[in-house]
């Protein structure tokens, strides 16, 4: 008896189950055929097979143009600093490395340029300060450029530091004047190497005539050379670059007279050097 009951309630539940599958697939069945009436929805998608979607749309940001750093330290100031730094403090970064006091010079006696480190730092001062007066003059004159009150002033300070003389068809020479620095660069403009002759009238710098000559032999091999006047010291520089930022050099000094500012010695570095 208890066994036909169980299976009386057994076919009751299959049934009740039956009938809401059924049900359910009823009412899946009516919205799906109600589905294209709600507002919102499309009756079709065979149309988006042909639509391009861009999920995001890339704006390219507009030129913000050079930062601050880059306005202050433009391309040609990082050029005449670069300059001037290496006719103190050393050519090539062998030389810059030979000339500055350590602990075991400073012990020997065997100083660089100036003799102490505290003199080293004061000479290091000096060219700080140089460069402010340098960069001050430099957007001054910038300034003086694009304000038609100052631009008098500014014309006639260029007459007076710039000077250009054609000598021929292949050779010209120009001469600017620097107020910051007390000292004026003369240059041969030629098709065969760089010629310039720098002039320093004292104060920062020692009262002197440097020459300076350079030719690059190939893509990547260069030579110069520099001839101090006053101090009578003379050097011949070889560097070739291995890769972008690896180089390497030969540095060759000698002196034409006993008397001057720098060490009277005869001196030979050959190194290499890792910008990064």
């Amino acid at each position: 008896m208890a066994a036909r009951v169980l299976k009386i309630l057994n076919r009751f539940l299959r049934t009740i189950v039956l009938l809401t599958i059924g049900m359910a697939c009823v009412s899946t069945a009516q919205g799906a055929r109600d589905y294209g009436v709600h507002s919102g929805y499309l009756e079709s998608v065979r149309g988006e097979r042909d639509v391009i979607v861009e999920d995001l749309v890339l704006l390219t940001p507009p030129p913000s143009g050079p930062s601050l750093h880059q306005r202050i330290f433009n391309e040609k100031l990082t050029k005449e600093f670069t300059e001037r730094y290496e006719q103190k403090f050393g050519r090539t970064e062998q030389q810059r490395v030979y000339l500055a006091p350590n602990n075991n010079t400073y012990y020997t006696d065997l100083f660089g340029f100036q003799g102490t480190p505290q003199q080293t730092d004061n000479e290091r001062r000096r060219f700080g300060e140089f460069m402010l007066r340098r960069l001050t003059e430099y957007h001054v004159e910038n300034y003086a450029k694009t304000d038609p009150k100052a631009r008098v002033v500014w014309e006639a300070k260029e007459k007076l530091s710039n000077v250009k003389v054609a000598v021929g068809k292949s050779v010209k020479v120009s001469a600017k004047y620097s107020i910051s620095g007390n000292s004026a660069d003369i240059n041969f403009a030629n098709p065969w190497l760089g010629a310039k002759v720098t002039l320093y009238m004292g104060d920062d710098f020692t009262r002197e005539a440097i020459v300076s000559l350079s030719k690059g032999l190939t893509p990547t091999v260069s030579a110069e050379t520099h001839w101090a006047m006053d101090d009578g010291i003379v050097s011949l520089i070889g560097r070739k670059a291995m890769t972008p930022v690896l180089q390497t050099s030969f540095t060759m000094s000698t002196y034409t007279h006993h008397g001057g500012v720098s060490r009277r010695e005869s001196l030979y570095l050959t190194g290499a050097s890792y910008s990064y």
